[in-house]
């Protein structure tokens, strides 16, 4: 998903210091904010099933290697994690937004578990959820596609106090900016693609935080948010 690929890319820094040149094959929307975040090459990617076999390089690449295999190179063990702010939003994006500045976001629903309280938690939060469904009344950003406007999205997030949210991909953008980003594991049972923790957060080894990144604090439910964290208004 778009999320991993945001989490994953923490890995490119080391990558790129290794190499002359670095070509990042990723989703078509996420082109512009890898290429101004890491100055490289990026081009679209093609949505495969199963291991992906190169047989032809593009000309002057002498490796290709899947994104998700950089932390088995970079990240062995907890040292190995900067956690440090990788991604850059567009300047003109974050003027664009520039009215939400100090206020709350919430996203309360992703593939992997919901949790409908987050949207009680704070009194007067901005929706970040793009699938909000009719009977969901918490305001949305204007005119701004919450599923397809990565920019827009990097930019509102930007100018927020916070972002509080289940594991879904609002999280990887706003902890990968380094942002103050709130991320409630919900319970698997109501994941939709199985029911897989999401090891990512290492919430339970690492309480409150995790290594991937710095500005993210992690809760392992909605009662011990509650518990630790006291929403002011």
């Amino acid at each position: 998903g778009i999320g991993d690929e945001v989490f994953f890319a923490s890995c490119l820094p080391e990558a790129i210091s290794r190499v002359d040149r670095v070509v990042f094959e990723c989703m078509p929307r996420l082109e512009s904010v890898f290429r101004r975040s890491f100055g490289i090459e990026t081009t679209p990617s093609a949505i495969v099933r199963g291991m992906r076999h190169k047989k032809a390089l593009p000309e002057g690449v002498t490796a290709w290697v899947p994104l998700a295999d950089l932390p088995r190179m970079f990240r062995l063990d907890l040292s190995m994690f900067p956690g440090v702010p990788y991604l850059k939003p567009d300047t003109e994006q974050v003027r664009r937004f520039d009215d939400y500045r100090g206020s709350v976001g919430v996203s309360w629903r992703g593939a992997q578990g919901s949790i409908p309280e987050i949207q009680e938690l704070f009194h007067g939060a901005i929706s970040l959820q793009y699938d909000q469904a009719w009977d969901e009344e918490l305001a949305q950003p204007k005119d701004l596609d919450l599923r397809n406007d990565i920019e827009g999205i990097l930019g509102l997030l930007a100018n927020l106090d916070k972002t509080v949210t289940v594991s879904t991909s609002v999280a990887h953008f706003s902890a990968a900016m380094g942002r103050e980003t709130h991320v409630i594991i919900a319970d698997p049972k109501t994941a939709t693609r199985g029911n897989i923790f999401p090891f990512k957060w290492v919430c339970r080894k690492t309480p409150r935080r995790t290594p991937w990144y710095s500005g993210a604090r992690v809760y392992d439910g909605i009662d011990d948010y509650r518990a630790r964290f006291k929403p002011k208004g």
